[in-house]
């Protein structure tokens, strides 16, 4: 199970909300408490702007979408630089004793 959410963040991270959210609903639905006002003065003083809600509501689809934006752009980087190093060393292998030897030729 391990290995899988380490190959695939990005389906673990949906069935993780999936489940998380699912949960959610249902203990929502089952656990019955009495609705709590929490309210003061200084909370009639502060002004209503109606502008306000929209970055209000356009948070809540960006914080998924940004998860799940650095989650797939963070494999694909960290299998590109796997591929950038793994050429770099493969390169320095063969080419690394071609240059040794014309530079000893060269003397």
């Amino acid at each position: 199970m391990r290995n899988w959410c380490s190959r695939h963040p990005v389906w673990f991270m949906a069935f993780y909300a999936l489940f998380y959210l699912t949960f959610f609903a249902l203990l929502e639905r089952t656990i019955q408490s009495p609705d709590l006002w929490v309210h003061c003065r200084l909370d009639d003083l502060i002004p209503f702007c109606k502008y306000a809600i929209v970055p209000y509501l356009l948070w809540f689809p960006w914080i998924p979408f940004t998860l799940f934006y650095l989650l797939h752009f963070t494999v694909v980087f960290i299998l590109l630089s796997y591929y950038k190093v793994t050429k770099f060393l493969f390169d320095m292998l063969i080419y690394e004793p071609l240059i040794e030897r014309s530079t000893l030729i060269i003397r």
